[in-house]
């Protein structure tokens, strides 16, 4: 009892579950099957038995209850973690826009539900149980009680940390003790009054948004009782009149049935105000993976910091899926369209009709140049496309129609060339990107429109279906509920597809240490993606964070790892060198906290004919090619940041790499479209490739940076020489 009372700060693992039997008041045998069902069932007692019993030290046992009350230091790193994650202000701004736009979406969708259920029982088919128009000025009527609701639930869940509605002793206590990272006894002293305030700051991010997600839902609660209620109450006086009775008799009956009704709401109410913020539960497969993948020991860990939301992004792209003719592959939704005639099938068709409609919309916005996706796949042209000013997944306001006169060099190319996006000219470029679900559905509808533009291969343009999924899944692995995904493709692509290709493997073993020192770094700094957002607005230069790209496998992706971390604190980013652009040019973060990311465009003559010529000239290789003088082998090494970034400098600086190119712009002008487009684009290609090798010359050739090039060079060539092209 003493050990039990030393860990009451909460419980986060199946044997503290178990433990909370101990603790919950019973009142006899009949109260047995809910005790159980409070702590996960009889697996979880019989696994916890197992592990207590296997234990014989009786101070082994001790502390493995102590431990598993309080948490074990696995469990606490992911919540700092998580956190970090979740402290950059722009995350919290788009969470409350998101729930602000699917607030007027979801009510349009019942207008929908209602129309439609209305022809049906007009045509006399299915049950006459219908979504009522009345539901809609009702819902729009309690939208001020529903504010003061989400209030009240939201001052709840920032003081407490738990949901309002949560009854469950033992998960109560579960999550609370994660509002308890570090143990502290409230004594009165500064120390304990430090560490509960070093507690609340490096849980406030998730605290806020658990508190941003109760505001809407009681928002979505009160405004779904009144729809119901109202439906209630109409459908009650109805069905009394029908029945004979009078209209005193029939108001009197509708309104003890809505009384009924709120004396104790059915819980579908909860779960339709959870769908509004995507906080519903999972079921299903989903289910399970979130009830497997615990970050209680190394290898939770190691996975949940790669996957660390489950529930929101699968019920987005749930949400998302029924509302477009990809719903045709839900099986939530061909289940309730087959529920025919009802407010259900009512309500699915709403959504898919709904959806069809906005994206045709969004298509055509995407079509006029209003909206955009993910852009050209050639990242050659995608990269110069946005030193244009142009922005991926945005929506694009004209601010001015002001003629610059100035039409470049490509202006008189025929229009079978492809253009980007056209004159950024007084164009800005607001994203969309966090407004799920409709900011999904802009981008599906955006990337089909930008794959009919960029991709030569008509056959692919006309599979609608996979173009859509394409665009989804491209657009859903960009948000901020997906953090590390991306990284886990990245690394099983190069270790799985190296085979014999020692590079990529190599790649994958950098990618997995990077991983590793990133994470390492993350769940022992307090607020870290907070701190990134701070370091933007006083450092907005982008660093490069790559290591020395000589240095052994592994310990590569180490140093980089750190220095990723090193580049987003304040006050160290500015010892790490800038990334440049192709123009030598520093790239600087604009948006620190701005979630919209507005940019207006600006005019660049020569990015704007390599966008009218699809170019696609990428940065140049970071490889250099020299001949040891002592053994007469030529071999490659690999450029240093500070020598890549010296070669960019002389090209642009002292060999004019941008005149150049407008130089044969204007050839290509004179020409007047006469030639063929790919020896357009393989004369601008060669300027770069010429001009990028005599920087290289010119850098080998200097005495700062020769002498580490040519020694690289020649333990390279000595390598060759004695092991042959085996060399390692």
């Amino acid at each position: 009892h003493s050990v039990l009372q030393q860990g009451v700060k909460g419980y986060q693992t199946n044997v503290a579950q178990s433990l909370a039997v101990m603790r919950i008041p019973r009142q006899g045998m009949d109260d047995i099957s809910e005790i159980m069902q409070s702590v996960g069932g009889d697996s979880n007692i019989t696994r916890f038995a197992q592990a207590f019993l296997d234990l014989k030290d009786p101070m082994a046992r001790a502390d493995m209850i102590r431990k598993s009350a309080q948490g074990n230091p696995w469990e606490k790193m992911y919540t700092v973690y998580v956190n970090g994650l979740l402290s950059r202000p722009t995350t919290h701004i788009k969470n409350a826009l998101s729930n602000t736009v699917f607030l007027p979406w979801r009510m349009t969708e019942r207008a929908a539900a209602t129309g439609i259920g209305a022809l049906r029982r007009a045509a006399g088919f299915g049950s006459t149980d219908a979504y009522r128009f009345s539901e809609i000025p009702a819902m729009l009527a309690s939208s001020g009680a529903g504010v003061r609701n989400g209030f009240a639930l939201a001052a709840h869940a920032f003081k407490t940390g738990v949901p309002k509605g949560w009854k469950d002793p033992t998960k109560i206590a579960r999550q609370q003790s994660r509002m308890d990272l570090f143990n502290y006894k409230a004594d009165g002293s500064m120390l304990s009054a430090g560490i509960k305030a070093l507690n609340y700051a490096v849980t406030l991010p998730g605290r806020s948004l658990l508190t941003a997600d109760e505001f809407f839902k009681g928002i979505n609660y009160t405004q779904e009782l009144a729809a119901e209620t109202t439906r209630l109450q109409i459908n009650t006086f109805e069905d009394a009149i029908k029945a004979g009775k009078t209209t005193e008799e029939a108001m009197l009956a509708g309104d003890t049935a809505v009384a009924n009704f709120l004396a104790e709401p059915p819980d579908y109410i909860a779960q339709l105000a959870e769908r509004g913020t995507f906080t519903q539960k999972l079921e299903g497969f989903g289910g399970e993976a979130q009830k497997m993948l615990q970050a209680n020991t190394a290898l939770g860990f190691a996975v949940r910091t790669q996957i660390p939301f489950i529930a929101t992004p699968l019920n987005i792209m749930a949400e998302t899926v029924s509302r477009t003719p990809l719903g045709a592959l839900s099986k939530g939704l061909w289940t309730d369209i087959a529920k025919g005639g009802t407010r259900e099938s009512d309500m699915a068709m709403a959504k898919v009709g709904l959806g069809a409609a906005a994206m045709s919309g969004f298509a055509s916005m995407a079509t006029d140049g209003n909206l955009t996706g993910s852009g050209p796949g050639d990242r050659g042209t995608r990269d110069a496309m946005i030193r244009q000013g142009w922005q991926p997944y945005s929506m694009v306001v004209d601010f001015n129609d002001i003629d610059d006169g100035v039409r470049q060099a490509l202006s008189k190319i025929p229009t079978s060339v492809r253009f980007g996006t056209g004159d950024y000219a007084g164009k800005v470029y607001i994203s969309y990107q966090g407004l799920e679900p409709i900011g999904a559905l802009m981008a599906m509808s955006a990337d089909y429109v930008d794959y009919s533009k960029y991709e030569g291969d008509n056959s692919r343009i006309n599979e609608v279906a996979g173009g859509l999924a394409f665009g989804f899944a491209n657009y859903m692995t960009e948000s901020p509920f997906l953090q590390g995904v991306a990284n886990v493709q990245q690394i099983f692509g190069e270790i799985f597809a190296s085979q014999n290709d020692k590079g990529r493997f190599i790649n994958g073993i950098d990618n997995i240490s990077r991983t590793f020192a990133e994470v390492a770094s993350k769940s022992v700094m307090p607020l870290s993606g907070a701190l990134a957002s701070v370091k933007e607005k006083i450092d907005p230069i982008q660093r490069d964070y790559q290591a020395d790209p000589n240095m052994p496998a592994g310990l590569k992706g180490l140093m980089e790892g750190f220095n990723k971390i090193r580049g987003n604190l304040p006050g160290l980013s500015e010892g790490l060198p800038p990334k440049l652009n192709i123009w030598s040019e520093t790239s600087s973060y604009e948006y620190a906290y701005a979630p919209w990311r507005m940019k207006e465009g600006k005019q660049r003559p020569v990015d704007q004919a390599m966008i009218q010529l699809n170019a696609n000239v990428s940065m140049p290789s970071r490889d250099i090619s020299s001949v040891d003088p002592t053994t007469g082998i030529s071999t490659s090494t690999k450029l240093t940041t500070e020598e890549y970034n010296e070669v960019l400098r002389v090209a642009n600086k002292e060999f004019n790499l941008e005149d150049n190119v407008m130089i044969v712009v204007q050839q290509i002008e004179l020409d007047a479209g006469n030639g063929d487009l790919i020896r357009y684009q393989q004369a601008v290609k060669k300027v770069f490739t010429d001009t990028f090798s005599s920087a290289k010359e010119k850098v080998i050739g200097d005495s700062k940076y020769s002498d580490s090039i040519k020694k690289r060079i020649s333990a390279r060539a000595e390598q060759l020489k004695q092991f042959g092209q085996g060399a390692k």
